[in-house]
């Protein structure tokens, strides 16, 4: 499953962005990618949520920056994570950026962050952090849902 599950993510990464050559299949596999990522990327959205309280980032900004700005990317799944990381950060995401030499008008992320700090290294390794919690209590909860109903 987990297999199937990249093999979906590694097309649409390859051959998902929006050309003539590659329009017709990158248009499926983008789709197929959305579809089998909703689940996951909202379960991303409450780990995340959670390892922000527990490292001690402010949780309420990214609740709210993770309400407000979710849906601020074209892809319907990546905002979640991406918003909750811009306000526990209190980071300014997005906006233009130039793809393949072309500008390419995005909205930003973390609108409603006050006096937002620039992205760092720092801030990188921070969101590592916040990662590696968001996955052992993802772990965590998971495998604790495993044992209630299938011990």
């Amino acid at each position: 499953m987990g297999i199937a599950y990249k093999a979906v993510n590694t097309l649409d990464s390859m051959i998902g962005y929006k050309n003539e050559k590659y329009g017709d299949i990158g248009m499926v596999s983008a789709r197929i990618d959305d579809v089998v990522g909703f689940i996951p990327a909202r379960l991303t959205w409450l780990f995340l949520l959670a390892a922000c309280a527990l490292l001690g980032y402010d949780s309420k900004l990214a609740y709210s920056v993770g309400i407000h700005d979710r849906k601020n990317h074209r892809s319907p799944n990546s905002g979640f994570s991406e918003s909750v990381v811009a306000g526990a950060l209190k980071l300014k995401l997005g906006g233009p950026h130039y793809y393949f030499g072309e500008l390419v008008n995005k909205p930003y992320i973390g609108t409603i962050v006050p006096d937002p700090e620039e992205a760092t290294v720092g801030k990188i390794e921070e969101t590592i952090h916040m990662l590696y919690a968001a996955a052992i209590i993802g772990l965590l909860a998971i495998t604790s849902l495993a044992l209630i109903f299938y011990a």
